[in-house]
């Protein structure tokens, strides 16, 4: 009587569950010791849905340019006292006695306001351009993956895949040879 080989058993076993053009597959999978099979067979998409999620973005809004008029300050205290001691200076020689006192604070109340007018009215304008930006969130819709509704073999099968993938699908399937 032969004795038991578990691996022939296991070779015959699976090549009658293959279709014939896998069963010489399967033979040279066995002669080089991989147990291990593959076939592959076409499969019709039935539907596809678009998973999308929504991504927010961040950017910058720029807002058209304005103009913003700024005038220098009040002419400073440099030029009040110079015009004071000017017009004082000016109002000396005018009167006698307590009157010359008075002509000289008239005399320098009149040169301080004098020269705070003359540095006011010689300012220059200067005219600046802003520009003025604030963020901006956007929000945008990205697809992630696609939902496929596939036929094979006489039954539906659903899986979530990463590109768009047709009309048919190509599906292995693998099948692992075990001794007993």
């Amino acid at each position: 009587m032969s004795k038991f080989n578990p691996r022939a058993f296991a070779l015959a076993l699976v090549a009658t569950t293959l279709t014939v053009g896998g069963t010489a597959a399967l033979a040279q999978d066995f002669r080089s010791g991989d147990q291990r099979a593959s076939s592959a067979a076409l499969a019709r998409v039935i539907s596809v849905t678009a998973n999308t999620e929504r991504i927010s973005e961040q950017s910058q809004h720029c807002t058209e340019q304005q103009q913003v008029v700024t005038t220098p300050g009040q002419a400073g205290w440099g030029t009040t006292l110079a015009g004071s001691l000017i017009g004082g200076a000016i109002a000396s020689p005018i009167g006698k006695g307590s009157g010359k006192v008075v002509a000289v604070a008239a005399g320098s109340t009149v040169g301080a306001q004098i020269a705070r007018n003359m540095a006011e009215q010689n300012t220059t304008t200067t005219v600046k351009t802003v520009q003025v930006c604030q963020p901006v969130t956007t929000m945008r819709e990205q697809v992630r993956d696609y939902s496929v509704r596939y036929e094979w073999d006489g039954r539906e099968y659903l899986v979530n895949l990463p590109q768009h993938p047709g009309a048919w699908l190509k599906v292995t399937t693998s099948h692992t040879v075990q001794a007993m």
